[in-house]
């Protein structure tokens, strides 16, 4: 028999394989998110291979914004209404199907098969995105949501780290180009294979929701149904979280931007500078996962979402800037430690915005709530990645990351003005209703 956990307070119960289903998410966002970046760690080497400009290698990773917009809406219609279960199983599907594609692309002259491998990855996206703060809000009880929020991130952010350290290492930019492309075809293999894993996992394994409520509001909340336009409308007459979707998109674009032109920015100052540029991907993920990581329990206990939101935008300008000057230094030692100091602040804010939303949004669907975001974070992000293309070929690398820095200064400004009610919390604490109009 499922053991599982009883609340002091109430008889609803968190069953042990939550933990199972959140490790099997992870598995997914990592995959997922692996390839997203795969291309970008290797531009120069892709370049030459296929023979092709810089903005097509750029748009590999565009692509995922591209298509994370369009598909926003019908992915949260999909998870409403047939449930976690299968819109995993729809997503784990595609990312397999689009790693295999990707195999019988190692040839020069093949870069429309990769490219068409790469749409169907981030297909995945729209799926993706919008479940870390689902999963945990319908398998976990109240005092561990958060936590469980910041692991599910974490899924995609080792992704990306192993799409900055990976590529670099198992595709050596040789002369020979047979060379180059045995290393693609190794890459794709181990890809697709494990890609492939994670879809049967999703298959025998994965369940939408427990046979009981983990907690309060959530066996509230089974009973709160409305039709996605009303949903819709009640999310963008609530001020505070309009202003948390401006914030967290801000947030987003920065470090996306910033993630697809590292070993853009890198190779300038230091010369075959390719693994290290993925070094510093890995870095940088690596550091975000300690931010998502730390700030996740922080707030499952503090629920100060407004000063840690404030604190931690506030100290990415300074990372920001000071990274930008450690790549004027060429020394390895100082771009690593900005690198990680950006990287922890700007990590740290993906849980407190995913969980801020659920409090300030609730009984509304996590999914939608949390799919809006990622929305517009794609929205300014594919915004954001053009300026910062344009920005570092006419001014370069300096001028572009200071004004992303004053960017980043806007968003810690416009916490200012959130005024937030934490609903769920009210509602844990048998405060408020279901029925209570979102607006007080």
């Amino acid at each position: 028999m499922e053991s599982c956990e009883t609340s002091s307070k109430t008889d609803y119960t968190a069953y042990s394989k939550r933990w199972l289903i959140l490790l099997i998410y992870f598995y997914f966002a990592v995959m997922s998110a692996f390839q997203w970046y795969q291309y970008s760690s290797i531009t120069n080497i892709i370049v030459r291979y296929y023979s092709v400009d810089n903005f097509y290698v750029n748009c590999t990773t565009l692509m995922f914004n591209v298509t994370f917009i369009a598909l926003v809406f019908p992915a949260s219609y999909l998870l409403n209404k047939v449930g976690m279960r299968w819109s995993v199983i729809l997503g784990t599907f595609f990312t397999a199907a689009g790693a295999l594609v990707k195999v019988a692309s190692v040839k020069p002259g093949l870069f429309w098969v990769t490219f068409l491998g790469q749409t169907l990855v981030s297909f995945t996206q729209a799926v993706a995105m919008p479940m870390p703060p689902f999963m945990p809000a319908v398998w976990f009880p109240s005092n561990q949501v958060n936590t469980a929020c910041s692991i599910a991130v974490n899924g995609t952010m080792l992704g990306i780290a192993l799409g900055f350290v990976v590529p670099p290492i198992m595709v050596q930019n040789h002369d020979n180009l047979e060379e180059v492309g045995a290393g693609l075809a190794t890459m794709f293999y181990w890809t697709a294979g494990l890609s492939t894993g994670s879809f049967i996992l999703a298959i025998l394994f994965l369940e939408s929701m427990p046979a009981t409520p983990p907690s309060h509001e959530q066996a509230l909340k089974d009973s709160a149904c409305a039709p996605l336009v009303k949903i819709l409308k009640n999310l963008f007459l609530n001020p505070c979280y309009v202003l948390l979707l401006i914030a967290y998109a801000i947030n987003q674009g920065v470090v996306n931007s910033m993630s697809t032109f590292l070993n853009q920015m890198i190779l300038p100052y230091f010369k075959n500078g390719e693994e290290f540029a993925g070094r510093i991907g890995l870095t940088l993920t690596v550091a975000g996962m300690m931010g998502t990581t730390l700030c996740g329990i922080i707030m499952d206990r503090t629920l100060k979402y407004i000063n840690a939101a404030m604190s931690v935008f506030a100290l990415t300008v300074v990372g920001m800037i000071a990274f930008t000057f450690s790549l004027k230094t060429q020394s390895e030692i100082f771009v690593y430690l900005a690198t990680s100091f950006v990287g922890f602040f700007l990590g740290g804010y993906v849980p407190i915005a995913y969980s801020f939303s659920y409090e300030v949004t609730y009984p509304e669907p996590e999914g939608t709530s949390s799919g809006m975001l990622s929305a517009a974070a794609q929205i300014v992000t594919t915004i954001f990645t053009l300026l910062y293309a344009a920005m570092i070929s006419s001014l370069g690398n300096v001028w572009a990351n200071i004004a992303f820095s004053l960017i980043l200064l806007i968003g810690t400004i416009i916490h200012l003005f959130m005024q937030p009610t934490l609903r769920r919390q009210a509602a844990y604490e048998n405060v408020v209703s279901i029925n209570e109009p979102l607006l007080r």
